[in-house]
C-alpha cells in the first residue's frame, strides 16, 4: 500500500503570492526561502522559515480581528504570534493591548513587562502599562507608567489624555489641567480637542469643567453636533430633571448640524419618552435604531414607547430585537430584566398568556439576580455628583457614561470589505503554513508533530488540498488510531474514490475502537 505525504500545498501558496502587495512582501520571502531550503534538504531551515510565516500572518490576522472588534478571536491569533515570536516586542505589545480590549487586564502585564525588559525605553510598552494598571483601580502605579512614557515620547497625545485621566482620577486637577493645555499650545485651540477634555472631565465627574470644556469646543465650532450632543448629555448628568429642557435643546441643535448622530437623536428620544411625548419619542428612537441596528438600546426604550401606545405588536417585536442582541444579562444595570417584563405585558396583551406568563417568570428571576449585584455599579453611579437625587433616577437609569480610555469604532463598509479580504488571505496562510511545516516532520519521522501541524492547517482552512489525508496519514503512523478517525471519515466524503484513505480507515477502525 503505497501512501505518501502530499506536497501540493506549496505551489498553490505561492500562487496566491503572486497577488499580494505590502506589506505581505515579507511573508513571500520567507516562502521562497522555506522553499530553496527544502529543494536543498535543509529542513530545519525551511522549517525556521514556516515559523517565521506563522509569526507573520498570526500577528496581522490578529490585528485585523482587533480592527473588526473581534476580540476573542484577536486574542488567538495573537497568542499564536506570540508564541512563534516570543521575543518581538512589538507582537507582545500587540498581544497586551488584545487582552486590554477584551477586557482581561490582569492578562496584559506579563507581556508588557516581557517587552519592557526586552527594551525599557518602549514607550508604548509603559502606555499600555499605564492604562492596564488605571483599569484595575492603581491609579498611582497608573502615573508612574504614563510619565516614563510621556517622557520617551513627549508628543504622544494619547499617552498625555490618558495620564491627564490619571491625574483627575486621584483628584489632581492641576496637573492634568497642565497636560492638556501643553497638548493645546503643541497642537492648537482646536474643538476637537476641547471635547476629548470635555469627556476626561466628564468621566470623572468634574462636570463643571466638563461643562466649560464643552462650551469652549461650541464657540470655536457652533456646529459641532458632537460638542452639543456632549454638552446636552452632561447637564443630564449634572443636574438630572432640572436640565431636561436644556439638554434637549442641545441635542435638537445636534441634530439640525448632523440629522443622523446617533447619540442626539437618541438621547433626544429618551427626553421625549420621559415626557410622555411618544410620538415624537417614537420618530427618533427608531432613527436611533436604524443607524445603530446592532444595539439593543435604541430597540428597548422603543418597547416602552409602543406599550405606552398600545401597540403590542410592534413592542414584542422591538423588545424580541433587544434582548437577543443584549450581551449579557448584566448588561446596562440588568436592562434585559425589564425587557422580558415589557414583553410579557404586551404578549398578554395580545392573548398570548402562556408565552407572556414565562416572560413574567423570567423577568422576576432576573430582577432577583439584578439585587445580588447592585453593588456592581459603572463609576458614573457609584460616585454621583451632587445633588443628583432621587429624583433624577430615571436620568441615570437611560444615561450610560461612555469610556474614554478604551473604546473601538466600528470600521465603515469599505473598511470592512477590505479587512475581510486580509482576514481570508491569512487564513489560507497560516493554514498552509503549518501543512508544510507537518510535511517537513512528517519526513523527519516526528508524525505526532507532524499530526499537530495538519490539524491545525485542517482547523484553519478545511478545504486544504489533501489536508485531511495527510493528517490522518501522520496520526496512523504515530499510532494514534483514534485520532486517524476523524481526518480519514472527512478524506472519505469529499473523496470516496481514495482507497489508500479507506484501507487506513479501515485499520484504524479496528485499532482505534
Amino acid at each position: 500500500m503505497a501512501v505518501i505525504f502530499s506536497h501540493s500545498v506549496f505551489l498553490p501558496l505561492l500562487f496566491l503570492l503572486t497577488f499580494i502587495q505590502s506589506p505581505q512582501d515579507a511573508i513571500r520571502r520567507h516562502y521562497e526561502a522555506a522553499e530553496t531550503h527544502s529543494r536543498a534538504g535543509n529542513s530545519a531551515a525551511a522549517e525556521a522559515e514556516f515559523t517565521l510565516i506563522l509569526a507573520e500572518a498570526y500577528g496581522n490576522l490578529g490585528k485585523i480581528h482587533s480592527a473588526q472588534n473581534a476580540s476573542g478571536k484577536a486574542v488567538s491569533a495573537l497568542e499564536a504570534a506570540a508564541l512563534y515570536r516570543p521575543d518581538s516586542p512589538q507582537g507582545l505589545i500587540d498581544l497586551a493591548i488584545a487582552y486590554f480590549v477584551a477586557g482581561q487586564y490582569e492578562k496584559t502585564f506579563d507581556p508588557l513587562n516581557r517587552a519592557i525588559a526586552l527594551n525599557p525605553q518602549n514607550a508604548d510598552a509603559h502606555h499600555m502599562l499605564g492604562k492596564s494598571w488605571f483599569m484595575r483601580g492603581e491609579f498611582a502605579k497608573a502615573v508612574g507608567e504614563l510619565e516614563t512614557a510621556l517622557k520617551l515620547a513627549p508628543r504622544d497625545y494619547d499617552v498625555g489624555y490618558t495620564l491627564g485621566l490619571a491625574y483627575l482620577k486621584q483628584r489632581q486637577i492641576a496637573p492634568a489641567r497642565q497636560i492638556y493645555n501643553r497638548m493645546l499650545r503643541q497642537l492648537g485651540d482646536r474643538p476637537e480637542l476641547h471635547i476629548s477634555f470635555g469627556r476626561a472631565f466628564r468621566e470623572m465627574v468634574f462636570l463643571e469643567e466638563a461643562i466649560d470644556e464643552f462650551k469652549k469646543a461650541i464657540a470655536l465650532d457652533p456646529k459641532s453636533s458632537s460638542a452639543h450632543y456632549y454638552l446636552g448629555l452632561t447637564y443630564l448628568l449634572k443636574d438630572g430633571t432640572s436640565r431636561l429642557d436644556d439638554a434637549a435643546e442641545e441635542f435638537r441643535i445636534a441634530l439640525n448640524s448632523n440629522p443622523d448622530d446617533y447619540f442626539a437623536n437618541y438621547y433626544l428620544g429618551i427626553i421625549h419618552l420621559m415626557e410622555r411625548r411618544m410620538e415624537q419619542a417614537v420618530i427618533l428612537l427608531e432613527k436611533a435604531s436604524r443607524l445603530r441596528p446592532e444595539n439593543p438600546d435604541p430597540y428597548f426604550h422603543l418597547g416602552q414607547a409602543y406599550l405606552t401606545l398600545d401597540k403590542h405588536d410592534r413592542a414584542i417585536e422591538v423588545l424580541k430585537k433587544s434582548i437577543a442582541l443584549t450581551p449579557s444579562v448584566n448588561y446596562n444595570d440588568f436592562q434585559v430584566a425589564k425587557a422580558h417584563y415589557r414583553l410579557g405585558q404586551s404578549l398578554l396583551k395580545t392573548g398570548l398568556t402562556q408565552e407572556g406568563e414565562q416572560e413574567l417568570k423570567l423577568s422576576s428571576e432576573l430582577k432577583a439576580d439584578s439585587l445580588r449585584s447592585d453593588e456592581i455599579k459603572t463609576a458614573t453611579y457609584l460616585n454621583p455628583p451632587a445633588g443628583m437625587g432621587e429624583q433624577n433616577s430615571k436620568v441615570m437609569e437611560m444615561v450610560s457614561a461612555v469610556g474614554v480610555v478604551a473604546e473601538a469604532g466600528a470600521p465603515d463598509e469599505k473598511a470592512a470589505l477590505k479587512l475581510k479580504g486580509g482576514e481570508d488571505y491569512y487564513t489560507k496562510v497560516i493554514a498552509s503554513a503549518h501543512n508544510n511545516i507537518g510535511i517537513l516532520r512528517a519526513q523527519r519521522q516526528d508524525f505526532r508533530a507532524a499530526a499537530e501541524q495538519f490539524a491545525l492547517a485542517a482547523k484553519w482552512n478545511p478545504n486544504l488540498e489533501q489536508i485531511n489525508f495527510n493528517w490522518g496519514l501522520a496520526c496512523y503512523k504515530a499510532e494514534l488510531y483514534q485520532q486517524a478517525i476523524e481526518p480519514f471519515e472527512n478524506e472519505m466524503k469529499a473523496n470516496p474514490a481514495n482507497l489508500s484513505a479507506k484501507q487506513l480507515l479501515g485499520t484504524s477502525y479496528f485499532y482505534g475502537r
